[in-house]
């Protein structure tokens, strides 16, 4: 979708995929599309703003999960190590293998 000034911006679709073609009709003169089925179908903030603020809350995430892990590090850091728990934790970890191309 572009400005006035011809600045481009670029919205997520809210369904995936997004057919871009089931919209496209027959028509003499281009038609623009209704802002209401521009709201239904994209999320309301271009790509970059929505980068952005993704980034920080993954920021915010990350920062409140390493504080909690240093603190029970800090007051766990001279106990004995806990074997049960240790086992449980390994006998339940997964892991994968990456794939490129999955399926081929």
């Amino acid at each position: 979708m572009a400005d006035q000034s011809n600045h481009f911006y670029t919205f997520l679709p809210r369904k995936w995929p997004f057919v871009w073609d089931s919209h496209i009709v027959m028509g003499k003169q281009p038609m623009l599309p209704k802002p209401a089925k521009l709201v239904a179908d994209f999320v309301s903030e271009d790509i970059i703003a929505y980068a952005e603020g993704l980034l920080h809350k993954v920021k915010t995430v990350a920062s409140e999960g390493l504080s909690i892990m240093d603190t029970a590090y800090t007051l766990l850091k001279g106990s004995p190590l806990n074997q049960l728990a240790l086992s449980e934790l390994n006998k339940n970890k997964r892991s994968y293998q990456f794939e490129h191309f999955p399926g081929t």
